[in-house]
């Protein structure tokens, strides 16, 4: 039976993430293996690691997400499952999409990805920042919400996973500050989110002109 498949992204990783896929599936083993092999380093440890710690840095965090979505992808395939209809992914899951559909390769994928990790802690580290999910509000409203407590300009709309339900990027005082007045904004619920930077926002923009180079000499097949 078709089926379409949706790869999350950074923020979603966790401590032990890919385990009981590792352990139960040859398929994925061999994905984690080949990701070690072209990353120089032990993707599994970074995913088994009990210590949560081992995935705050986005540089090890990036690559690390692939390697578990692309093991649970070969895992899936090894049980029978086939080729997806269609792949999407959220912002760090486009690449395990591409990968998914056949354009990038496991070891293309973690060293595309470690190379965006690598930037984008680098222009975290010069500009620092913070994200947040707005639930129960529409983006018309968390954009005119932002604009009512003086926070335009310091966060950004960045990402419309729902229609009621936006992310902000930007500034981390100004994250904190909107979860203060979220209820005097009227709206029902601001969580903060588990990244290290305020991704998808203009603080990444060196970021972003760094990593359009690795990418024009990234292969990515059809």
């Amino acid at each position: 039976m078709p089926f379409a498949i949706v790869f999350p992204g950074q923020g979603s990783h966790r401590a032990g993430m890919g385990r009981a896929i590792f352990a139960q599936s040859p398929a994925a083993r061999e994905v984690f293996a080949r990701a070690s092999a072209a990353l120089g380093w032990d993707a599994a440890a970074a995913c088994f690691a009990d210590d949560p710690g081992a995935l705050v840095r986005t540089s090890v965090t990036q690559p690390a997400l692939f390697t578990a979505e692309a093991a649970a992808l070969a895992a899936l395939r090894e049980a029978g499952a086939g080729k997806p209809a269609c792949a999407a992914g959220h912002s760090l899951g486009e690449y395990t999409a591409l990968h998914a559909a056949g354009a990038l390769t496991v070891e293309a994928g973690v060293r595309l990805t470690a190379a965006r990790g690598r930037l984008m802690q680098e222009a975290t580290a010069t500009s620092p920042g913070a994200m947040a999910a707005v639930l129960g509000a529409t983006r018309d409203e968390v954009g005119e919400a932002l604009a009512r407590a003086g926070l335009d300009g310091r966060l950004y709309l960045a990402a419309f996973n729902a229609p009621d339900q936006t992310v902000v990027s930007g500034d981390a005082a100004a994250v904190d500050a909107l979860h203060a007045a979220a209820k005097d904004l009227g709206l029902r619920k601001v969580v903060r989110l588990n990244t290290a930077g305020a991704f998808h926002s203009p603080l990444m923009a060196a970021a972003a002109v760094a990593f359009k180079t690795v990418l024009d000499d990234a292969t990515i097949g059809e």
